[in-house]
């Protein structure tokens, strides 16, 4: 399995653990950092999927006064979708 495989299977179960100890700042955490490898792999289905990744962050993030991941889903959600 290619090392981004293994990544978006990890960034899966990670963001799983962390809605089940309701540990928001940790899964708005995941639910940005996913989308970068996400972008990474550029496979196709990727970019919908950071997106629709990308949304729960950034209300979260707005939600809890987190400003860096705010901002960083910002710019994530900002980039141009890859063809």
């Amino acid at each position: 399995m290619p090392v981004l495989d293994e990544a978006d299977t990890a960034f899966a179960q990670v963001a799983a653990v962390n809605e089940c100890i309701h540990a928001p700042i940790e899964l708005a955490r995941t639910q940005v950092d996913c989308p970068r490898m996400l972008a990474s792999r550029a496979q196709p289905g990727d970019p919908d999927r950071a997106r629709a990744i990308l949304h729960p962050a950034l209300t979260t993030a707005s939600d809890l006064g987190l400003a860096t991941i705010e901002r960083q889903a910002q710019t994530l959600l900002s980039k141009p979708a890859a063809k």
